[in-house]
């Protein structure tokens, strides 16, 4: 499992990786999650991951978020915003079925295959 310490480590290498200056917070409890502020341009990251593949994941999901806000500017969180309605308007989680979140996920895993 990874401590807090190797956590903020390798999360730093990442926004290198990927020419972002988003902030980093490593302290949620939960397990297995993070998510980007669009407001303070922070990521913040769960203290605990059950695996190097979960943290990596989770971490490329939070990314294409920046990058996406990076490339959209402000028009990213209305957008988010908007999608996460659409999926409401059908009865659907605001969150899981919004098509920013679809996308970041899809994206973290081919990065993370990608890599391999």
């Amino acid at each position: 499992m990874l401590n807090k310490d190797r956590i903020l480590v390798l999360a730093k290498e990442l926004l290198i990786q990927y020419d972002l200056k988003s902030d980093i917070d490593v302290s949620l409890d939960n397990f297995g999650s993070g998510f980007y502020n669009p407001v303070t341009g922070c990521i913040y990251l769960s203290k605990h991951y059950n695996s190097y593949e979960d943290f990596i994941i989770t971490m490329l999901h939070e990314i294409c978020h920046a990058l996406d806000h990076q490339r959209l500017g402000r028009k990213f969180l209305k957008k988010y915003n908007q999608a996460s309605q659409v999926a409401t308007h059908y009865g659907l989680n605001a969150h899981d079925y919004n098509k920013w979140e679809i996308k970041a996920e899809k994206w973290a895993k081919k990065e993370y295959n990608n890599a391999k």
